[in-house]
């Protein structure tokens, strides 16, 4: 589903998960995200019917390493999922994100 009656909600907060995102790439030791500072870029993915995220692509994406670490960030969120009739159904979600270091 692009559009639900309730829509996922990531159970930690948006400003938890920048903030951890921010802290993982500076500390990331082949300071691959470095030449990226300042890009943005879009995280697609589907928050399935029990809040896991699935089937995750990365808008402009070039498959380096700096994504590889934000991918799998994403893939670890926890959301309540999102539901339609009060039932719960997978929901195309996305975040924008800017690199920032």
């Amino acid at each position: 589903y692009k559009m639900a009656d309730k829509f996922p909600n990531l159970k930690n907060g948006l400003r938890a998960f920048q903030m951890d995102l921010v802290r993982t790439l500076l500390l990331d030791p082949d300071q691959s995200c470095q030449e990226y500072s300042g890009e943005r870029i879009i995280v697609d993915f589907v928050v399935s019917k029990i809040g896991e995220v699935n089937q995750t692509n990365i808008t402009g994406a070039n498959n380096n390493a700096c994504y590889e670490i934000i991918q799998d960030k994403v893939k670890k969120l926890d959301f309540t999922p999102g539901s339609v009739n009060g039932d719960p159904v997978p929901v195309l979600y996305n975040i924008p994100i800017k690199i920032q270091l």
